[in-house]
């Protein structure tokens, strides 16, 4: 009986050790969506061709000045949100727990492009300071990071460039863990 107790003492200590929630990545590949038959893309109120994509996890895109959905402006063989001209973005609908984006992107020469611009907001008509994004070592890709929230994203240039994003991965990080955290 004695030996059930010092297990069950044991069971309990290391069960509560503390555990981090994972962070969950929504990965929007926007040729692999469109193939599936996950984005739809529609006008806007204007009826603007090829404004309004929505994922079928719910997040809706929504060009505004000159960006618009399309094939990318290097190969034109993936779909790809372009934006051609100065002062262009695209705004996204809210992603909950949200700490970081990480993008690929291309010019239409091919290259990647790091200038792009993202801002946040809390409510999708106040927006914050900028963040600039960072080159992620031995990858193709472009990250902002910041604190997280339940925020609205404006990816933005303020540069005259012709840039196609052909991927964006949203990295949360859920409230849920199911964790017990004991401090002794």
């Amino acid at each position: 009986m004695k030996q059930f107790f010092r297990l069950f003492a044991l069971l309990l200590i290391l069960g509560s050790a503390p555990c981090m929630a994972e962070d969950v990545v929504i990965v929007h590949n926007f040729q692999a969506l469109y193939s599936a038959g996950n984005l739809t893309i529609t006008p806007n109120a204007g009826l603007e061709a090829n404004k309004i994509g929505t994922v079928n996890d719910g997040i809706v895109y929504t060009c505004q000045y000159g960006v618009s959905f399309g094939n990318d402006l290097a190969t034109g063989t993936q779909k790809a949100i372009n934006l051609q001209g100065n002062n262009r973005r695209v705004v996204t609908t809210q992603i909950d727990n949200l700490k970081e984006i990480r993008m690929k992107n291309t010019l239409s020469n091919g290259a990647t492009y790091q200038n792009l611009k993202i801002k946040l907001s809390t409510d999708g008509s106040t927006w914050g300071e900028t963040i600039d994004m960072v080159a992620v070592p031995a990858t193709n890709q472009y990250k902002a990071t910041f604190a997280k929230g339940n925020y609205f994203v404006r990816i933005y240039t303020n540069e005259n460039v012709n840039v196609s994003i052909t991927e964006l991965r949203f990295v949360t990080e859920p409230e849920d863990c199911n964790c017990f955290v004991y401090t002794p």
